[in-house]
């Protein structure tokens, strides 16, 4: 299962991922921007940035591993992924709905003392 835990630039993702990395001791745990920020980066590198993290987290969700990802990225744009919705392992199933949990990170303070 993928767990995403989203919020702006400077919202406190990173401070959250540091809290929980020992609290999740059966979760991989990642930052969407550890795999590298290039510069200029446009919206094209980040759509195959996406398709990364998918490939990333239905490997693990194989291997019986959850994954945490601290993401930016839209939504959206995350499950228009082509690894999101097709072949036999897919982040959405149409008729079961989505097999993701959203975490919305209102504040690192309040995210914190969960």
């Amino acid at each position: 299962m993928l767990f995403l835990l989203f919020g702006s630039s400077a919202a406190g993702k990173s401070s959250v991922l540091a809290a929980l990395r020992d609290r999740l001791v059966d979760v991989a745990v990642h930052d969407f921007d550890e795999i590298g920020v290039p510069t200029g980066a446009d919206t094209a590198w980040r759509h195959r940035a996406n398709e990364t993290w998918v490939r990333r987290a239905l490997d693990l969700q194989a291997d019986g591993t959850d994954m945490l990802l601290a993401a930016q990225t839209p939504f959206g744009e995350l499950l228009a992924t082509p690894s999101a919705t097709g072949g036999d392992h897919y982040l959405v199933r149409k008729t079961t709905g989505i097999s993701c949990v959203i975490a919305l990170l209102y504040s690192a303070y309040e995210a914190c003392r969960l």
